[in-house]
């Protein structure tokens, strides 16, 4: 087990990547800092004709409850909690 800043014990999860085009509901993406984010919602766009698809995730941190929005390029790895 790990300390956490705050002082509350967390288990250590296993990490992997994802591409953010394969990201679905319920995932956890582990972001930089070490939040845990679940993901709510997944949609894509292509913005223009020559343009790569981009990803926009809406998503619940784990702990505090806030909400997020964030965007990827389609074959962009992002690191998620293995399932």
């Amino acid at each position: 087990m790990t300390e956490v800043s705050d002082g509350s014990p967390e288990a250590e999860l296993p990490v992997t990547s994802k591409q953010a085009s394969e990201l679905s509901v319920g995932d956890v993406i582990v972001a930089d800092v070490g939040q845990q984010l679940r993901v709510d919602d997944v949609s894509s766009f292509k913005a223009g004709k020559h343009g790569s698809v981009k990803v926009l995730v809406r998503t619940t941190d784990t702990v505090t409850g806030m909400q997020r929005q964030s965007s990827y390029v389609a074959g962009e790895k992002v690191r998620v909690v293995a399932s």
